[in-house]
């Protein structure tokens, strides 16, 4: 299994601290956005996108919405002439730890059934009662995670 060292900008946490602390009720999330080294060895996680609950809102479950979440990759990937690319999730869970739920394990094995031809590993990332993160892959092995 492949191992990957982790890059994460700080704004990206700050980011989530931000939206766990608007959004108390319910769970939010969206879409992380970044790039790779040529190896895959290095991932840099360096946009987050908040992409709205198609569920309005509901306390304990999040699910973007696809049709927008596609919208912003293709575009980040158009401008950025191929390099930004869907890298993985985010998402809340206020109120509680950042485990990850069982449905959040399956969301993500179905996202990277979808992807794994165009990169090696995703990520999701849940923030949870206390500000705690919780980082997990899906194809892979973070290494190290670095904060820059």
């Amino acid at each position: 299994m492949m191992e990957v060292e982790v890059y994460i900008d700080l704004s990206i946490i700050e980011k989530m601290e931000k939206s766990l602390k608007e959004c108390i009720f319910y769970e939010t999330g969206g879409i992380l956005l970044g790039k790779f080294n040529n190896d895959y060895s290095k991932a840099y996680i360096t946009e987050l996108y908040e992409i709205e609950n198609t569920l309005s809102q509901k306390k304990l479950k999040y699910i973007r919405n696809v049709e927008n979440a596609q919208n912003i990759i293709n575009k980040r990937w158009k401008d950025s002439n191929g390099i930004i690319n869907y890298i993985g999730e985010w998402h809340t869970h206020p109120n509680i730890s950042p485990e990850p739920s069982n449905i959040d394990i399956d969301t993500m094995n179905q996202l990277y059934g979808k992807v794994k031809n165009q990169i090696p590993i995703i990520f999701l990332m849940i923030i949870g009662i206390n500000n705690q993160l919780r980082i997990t892959s899906i194809g892979g092995i973070c290494k190290c995670i670095h904060i820059l």
